[in-house]
């Protein structure tokens, strides 16, 4: 089967990878040049993942018609802030193919899911199955054993996208719990936020124990506000994805929570002169600051976060203080 991919990261890659290693065509849509000839003739991504060789069936084209023409999926990994114009384009060349939404963010300024964004430019009914994970890319192309989940209102669809992805080393379980998958995310990269500033500030495992348990307390907290079933909060999607962000140096928070510890304002972290990254826990702060503020909960780390990054309080000040009143 022919597969779509738009996008432009590790994770495009990887997903990619899978689907060749399961015999489909995978086919990458990327705007630079220099990706087609690294992909196309030295069969890498040299960009994101250098070392990882892959297989025959990855292809790559600089044209979306040519990339979405006769596949039966499109899964969408684009950057957050390129999923609109992404969708604007597809437009002209979708037909009816099931959507995999692997891009993960939240809409800040209506408080939704991104499926909705998806839904909006294409259409509401539209087959849409949303594909979140608690690993790296960087283990999934060495074939390192993952669980992902994907989630849809259409269960039909989401088996559909299981048989296409699933196999020995890349498992995948089924939800119907769609906003959750996706909320997650969001969630856990702000906790990892917080482990990782307190590694930076010299606390030990104890006390990154106490934060993880904290946290975990807060986005429960949260989730009955959204009317969240709390089993949801035990899969890949939940607890695997915070420890997998909250233990690994190959997570993004892991730069920017040490850079705070150290002084780094946010301005200078996400200016990419510190991390050379995307760091989404510092974006994130900005949304749960808005949210709070019109809800009545009590969520002392994400507050102690909003006055260390926003606030530019004291970081050691402040995160003891945090535990002081806990």
């Amino acid at each position: 089967m022919k597969c779509a991919l738009l996008g432009a990261w590790s994770w495009w890659t990887a997903i990619a990878q899978v689907l060749a290693s399961n015999n489909h065509e995978a086919w990458l849509r990327s705007i630079k040049e220099s990706d087609v000839k690294n992909i196309m003739q030295y069969r890498e991504n040299k960009e994101y993942l250098p070392w990882a060789k892959l297989k025959d069936w990855v292809f790559c084209s600089l044209n979306l018609e040519e990339v979405v023409n006769n596949t039966e999926i499109i899964v969408l990994s684009l950057p957050s802030h390129a999923l609109r114009s992404g969708l604007d384009q597809l437009k002209k060349y979708y037909n009816n193919q099931t959507i995999v939404l692997a891009t993960k963010w939240w809409r800040s300024n209506h408080f939704l899911p991104l499926s909705t964004l998806v839904e909006e430019f294409l259409w509401k009914d539209i087959s849409l199955v949303v594909l979140s994970w608690s690993s790296h890319a960087e283990e999934v192309v060495r074939w390192v054993p993952t669980g992902v989940v994907l989630a849809s209102k259409d269960l039909q669809q989401a088996e559909k996208i299981k048989t296409l992805l699933q196999n020995d080393w890349f498992r995948c379980v089924i939800s119907e719990d769609v906003v959750w998958v996706q909320l997650s995310w969001w969630l856990k990269n702000v906790l990892a936020l917080a482990c990782w500033l307190s590694d930076g500030l010299w606390f030990g495992v104890n006390t990154k124990a106490l934060v993880i348990t904290e946290g975990i307390k807060e986005i429960k907290c949260i989730g009955e506000q959204l009317w969240i079933e709390l089993k949801s909060i035990f899969s890949y999607a939940g607890i695997g994805d915070i420890y997998v962000t909250c233990s690994s140096t190959l997570s993004r928070n892991w730069k920017a929570g040490n850079a705070l510890a150290q002084g780094y304002t946010k301005q200078e972290i996400i200016s990419w002169k510190v991390t050379n990254m995307v760091c989404e826990g510092l974006y994130i702060i900005d949304i749960f600051e808005e949210y709070i503020k019109t809800k009545q909960m009590n969520l002392p780390l994400i507050e102690t976060l909003i006055g260390i990054i926003n606030g530019n309080k004291d970081t050691r000040k402040e995160f003891e203080n945090f535990i002081k009143n806990i």
